[in-house]
């Protein structure tokens, strides 16, 4: 792996364990705007940009982020659904 790809990764990375961290911090249903923005995301758009490029390699090398409720269901596939 080169630098480049080595700065990439470490940095999709670290929005996966931002997501994660924001993700388990409560059960309440939230928009996906909200989660976006605290996770750093400029827009919706570019948080479903990141989820489709690293979303399948970050739940292969780290897991599935924690399930919590959002108005949308384009994120459920790399979420831990529980009952």
């Amino acid at each position: 792996m080169t630098k480049y790809q080595q700065t990439m990764w470490n940095k999709a990375r670290n929005r996966w364990y931002a997501l994660s961290l924001i993700l388990g911090g409560s059960d309440e249903t939230t928009k996906v705007i909200n989660v976006a923005m605290q996770a750093g995301f400029s827009s919706t758009d570019a948080m479903r940009t990141y989820f489709l490029r690293w979303g399948d390699k970050m739940v292969e090398a780290y897991g599935k982020l924690p399930y919590r409720m959002l108005n949308s269901k384009a994120y459920i596939k790399y979420m831990e659904l529980t009952d």
